[in-house]
């Protein structure tokens, strides 16, 4: 078992969490784009040229905020 204070456990550790966050992230997102789209084609209100393109604003706004 390796000592709390050691600097090499220490780097890995933080590497791990350089990953797992960012990776995190960009799941749930797509976990929730995928429940989104699927509510959408259940309710059958793809088909209005509107719902369409205030889909694609938000989601080109969303992806500029998540840029910041």
């Amino acid at each position: 078992m390796a000592d709390d204070n050691d600097p090499r456990e220490r780097e890995e550790i933080k590497a791990c969490e350089r990953v797992a966050l960012p990776v995190s992230l960009v799941v749930i997102q797509l976990i929730t784009v995928r429940m989104v789209l699927l509510s959408k084609l259940a309710l059958n209100v793809y088909r209005k040229p509107a719902t369409s393109s205030l889909l694609l604003f938000v989601a080109l706004l969303a992806l500029f905020y998540e840029r910041l």
